[in-house]
Order: structure tokens, then sequence, then C-alpha cells
């Protein structure tokens, strides 16, 4: 029980580094290494859970391997997550597929490397490049826009790096002022004979959600040095330079964001613990752990059932549970009343494991279990949730401010709205 077939780096994933194995081998030695792995770690953690019923209380070594497994399956698991997301990545330099270029959208791109690399056109003459390549956009100030190859890598980028803007639904819009009418349902009707009359009845109810937005920014600096090599990609290092610093900053937006100078986030709405047929439109239901400042440790398993089936059957075709590694590696320890796992791992490549049949993703930024805090949501959250791009990332060169670096300011208005509170549920800690 001591972890072997996991200990460290799997085999496997060394020789990978090495290149010496196609990916599918590398896929299929991921797999099997965590299969074994949590026959090791249910076989552990059911000596664990034996002491504990026998002598109200666990070797210590018993808990230390069950956490030392927990976190190699974890470990393995998320290489085989990476397999899957480098598998649909665009490569560095490239643009979305189905883009489509043409001669005046290559002449921008020239014209914006040589902007970017020496200023050796000036912004006047690259704003008419960027007018011939992009002639449904608005002319606006506050900088230059990128090349559609550099816009499209960036956004490619931010769903690689940030798991919360996989989660959403995404839409590119012209303006930041995006409303949505919504159908509330409502309208009337009544049954009537053959010759009665048929008096007005009620027409449907409707409803209107606006988006919030903000402006984020990133500024990485460039050396000269850098700039002049010309075996130096510079598309590919400024995407993803920026789609690393936009990432950290709006996928807690998209969870947390107050609305002030930023996306307002899914876990602002309002929350009640009423069900779908009495709560008021626009707030989500929540459903109570039982006990205080944790989760339940005697039959756990309901509360995820009564979680399922909160939601409605139309949602659940889409739903995933969300939650950080903490309450991942807690929920990976608990069994049904048959004594069956209710975690089990994923048998292919960039899809995560399932809870009672559901796929969980692992983010970080989830609140811990605590008093009063909501640890866990499930549900479909492209229902629930739209992110709104602002159509065109714009930057500034700046070779003045911190020499010898050169500065590219660079801005996008990004938003969020909430679609549907019947989509997701959560789960709150009592107090």
């Amino acid at each position: 029980m001591d972890g072997t077939a996991l200990r460290g780096r799997a085999p496997a994933l060394e020789r990978r580094e090495a290149g010496s194995e196609t990916p599918l081998v590398e896929v299929k030695k991921l797999i099997e290494g965590v299969n074994r792995g949590f026959e090791e770690f249910k076989t552990a953690n059911d000596r664990r859970l034996k002491e504990l019923e026998q002598r109200g209380a666990a070797d210590p070594t018993a808990t230390e391997t069950v956490n030392k497994l927990e976190g190699q399956i974890k470990k393995l698991s998320d290489e085989l997550m990476d397999i899957g997301k480098k598998a649909n990545r665009i490569p560095a330099g490239g643009s979305e597929p189905g883009a489509m270029d043409t001669p005046e959208k290559r002449e921008h791109r020239a014209g914006w490397d040589k902007w970017a690399r020496r200023g050796a056109i000036t912004d006047h003459e690259l704003r008419d490049l960027e007018r011939k390549a992009n002639t449904t956009l608005v002319p606006e100030d506050g900088g230059l826009l990128v090349p559609e190859t550099v816009d499209g890598q960036i956004l490619k980028l931010l769903r690689d790096e940030s798991e919360v803007r996989g989660l959403f639904d995404a839409q590119a819009i012209g303006t930041t002022e995006y409303r949505k009418l919504v159908s509330l349902g409502g309208a009337g009707s009544g049954w009537v004979g053959e010759t009665e009359a048929r008096p007005a009845t009620s027409g449907p109810q409707w409803t209107e959600i606006a988006g919030t937005f903000g402006e984020i920014y990133a500024n990485p600096q460039v050396s000269q040095t850098l700039l002049d090599d010309s075996r130096v990609d510079l598309e590919a290092e400024l995407a993803g330079e920026i789609a690393y610093e936009f990432a950290q900053k709006e996928g807690r937006a998209f969870l947390f964001g107050d609305g002030v100078k930023k996306p307002k986030g899914l876990f602002t709405a309002p929350m009640a613990a009423t069900g779908d047929k009495t709560r008021p439109f626009g707030t989500f239901q929540f459903l109570p752990t039982g006990a205080a400042a944790t989760l339940p440790t005697t039959a756990p398993g309901d509360l995820l059932l009564d979680v399922i089936y909160s939601l409605k059957k139309g949602y659940r075709r889409n739903a995933r549970w969300l939650m950080n590694g903490v309450s991942l590696a807690t929920m990976r320890k608990w069994k049904d009343n048959d004594g069956n796992y209710l975690w089990q791992p994923s048998l292919q490549a960039g899809e995560p494991g399932s809870l009672l049949g559901y796929p969980v993703t692992d983010l970080e930024d989830m609140p811990d279990v605590a008093a009063n805090a909501m640890p866990i949501a499930f549900g479909d959250f492209r229902r629930a949730y739209r992110i709104l791009d602002r159509i065109g990332i714009r930057t500034l060169r700046d070779p003045y401010t911190n020499k010898p670096f050169v500065g590219f300011y660079t801005t996008k208005r990004v938003g969020g709205m909430i679609l549907d509170t019947q989509a997701v549920k959560f789960v709150k800690v009592a107090a």
C-alpha cells in the first residue's frame, strides 16, 4: 500500500519527456497508472476506515498513505487533462481554425510586426492598414488593433489558461451595451365550450437582463534586443504573456466579480434555499449541508444526490461539478450505502474524473469548506452565465517609459451576464 505504482513521476512520463513514446502510448500508460493508483487508494482508504470504526482513530501511517496516493492520482489525472488540452491547442503564431486570411490582413500583420519590433512605421500608417484589414470595425481611440492572428491566439490561450472561461458560454460583441430579453412564461389559457365566448387571457411576461463590463489590461515588457532578434516569434511571445495576465484577472471576476470596474460574477447573484417553483427569477438555489462549518460525514452521498435531482432534467444532460482540490480530495474518500466509491477516474485524455456519473472540474479559485461558504456548485454552467468579449484587443507601444524595454500596453473590454438561475445549484455549508 505504499503507492509504488505512482511514486514520483510515472515511468511513462519520464520517457515521454525524452520523446520516445507516441501520444497514444502516453495516454494508455497514464490511464493505467491512474486506475492502478485508484485501486491502491481504495484499499488503503478501506483499511483506514476500518481502523476508525474499530478503534476510533486511524493509524497516522495509513492516513499519510491515503493522502499521498490521493495526491499522486490528482497529479496523473492533471497530466491526462493537459494532454487533451495540448491536442486542441493552436500552434504558436497560428490563427483560429476557419479564420479567413486575406492580402489586407497579411499586410496588416506584417506592418504590425514592423511597428512592434522597431517602430518602423508610424501609428497613422498602421491605422490605415488596420482599417483596410478590418472594414467592419469602427475606429476608436486608445490604441491600435492587434492582428487577428494574435487576437485569436490570445483568446485560444485564455481558454487553455483559464478553466473558468471554459466553463461558460462566450460571445463576441461589438458594443458594451448588451442586453437580452428573457421570457418568464405566464401566458394564460382556459377551457371553453363549443359556443362559449373566448375572453382575453393574460400575455407572457418578459424581463430584460444586461451585461456588466470592465476593462482588463496587461503591460508586458520586452527587451529591444529580443525585438531585434527575428528568430523570436513576437506574436507568440506577446500572446503568451497577455493570456496569462488576462486569465488570472478575468477568471476570478467571472466567479466573484462585484460589477465595479469588472464583470459581475456567478457567485454574486442572490441565493435562496427555495426551489425552482417558488424562487424569483434572478436568484440561485442553494442546498444546505446540514453540518456546521463542514461537509456531512453521515451518508454524505445523499447530499450530492439531492443536489443532482434538484436540477431539472434538461439541465442535467450537460451538468458538471465545480469545486477545489481540497473538497475533491474529501469526496474521493466518500462511498455510497453499498460501499462503492462515488468518485471514479477518467478513462480518456482531456476528460476529468466523475462524481456520481458527472464530470468534476477541479478549480482552485473555488472557496474552501467553511462556515457559510459555498464550496460546491453543480449544473450546466453554459446555460447559467455568458462571457461577453468586446471585439478587438488593442495595444499601445511604449519604448520610452522603461528603457531598454519596450512596453506593450494591451487592453480588452470584457463583460459577463447571468442568464438562467435554474441551471446551477450550490451547496452551502451551515454556520
